[in-house]
């Protein structure tokens, strides 16, 4: 079964572009585009399993879809698009965030990875923010923990986790909960998305 997405970004060129780029995925199936207000107007209708937004669409969707992966050009300076706070975002439905120079091989990764129910976190994103503003200088880790962190940035599940690591999977559960208190976050993706913004 074909993965269900709505295509929305506010520069209608762009969007036909990814259009273009999903359409070669035989298992992912565009079933919308939208680049303006009046696009926006019965897309509940559509059913789409993952959205695909800009930062100028998100707003417009928030609230509205539970998968909403989010393509943002950011830098060194501002890896985090500059608007809202993390959990409210995620509680809005913002389940990932991709940057806008990466490849198409990665785009489709990212979409079956949000589809799947994990999170997606841009590499690019947890490097620039852990070059530029360590937010494990803030928050004291073990080796371990780092390492995991690590991997759960990377959208690794637990299972992944316990093999990559050749540690068990509770083990992986209870360090994911330890990092959790540490960060003041309920879930994989607030954390992830924490350390990339550097907060």
């Amino acid at each position: 079964m074909s993965i269900r997405v709505l295509i929305c970004n506010h520069i209608h060129l762009y969007t036909e572009g990814l259009r273009r780029i999903l359409d070669e995925d035989q298992g992912i199936l565009v079933v919308g585009l939208a680049s303006d207000d009046r696009d926006y107007e019965g897309l509940e209708g559509l059913h789409p399993d993952v959205i695909i937004a800009d930062v100028a669409c998100f707003p417009k969707l928030a609230g509205r879809a539970k998968k909403i992966l989010l393509i943002w050009a950011g830098n060194g300076r501002h890896p985090f698009p500059p608007f809202g706070d993390l959990k409210t975002m995620v509680d809005q439905g913002l389940a990932g965030i991709l940057d806008a120079r990466t490849d198409s091989g990665l785009l489709r990764k990212a979409v079956a990875k949000v589809h799947a129910g994990e999170l997606w976190v841009d590499h690019q994103f947890i490097y620039s923010s852990l070059r530029t503003d360590d937010a494990r200088t803030k928050v004291p880790l073990s080796r371990r923990e780092t390492e995991i962190l690590r991997h759960i940035c990377e959208g690794d599940a637990n299972k992944e986790i316990a093999v990559k690591l050749c540690i068990s999977e509770q083990t992986v559960k209870t360090h994911c909960n330890h990092l959790y208190k540490k960060f003041g976050v309920s879930n994989r993706l607030q954390l992830a998305l924490s350390v990339s913004s550097g907060e």
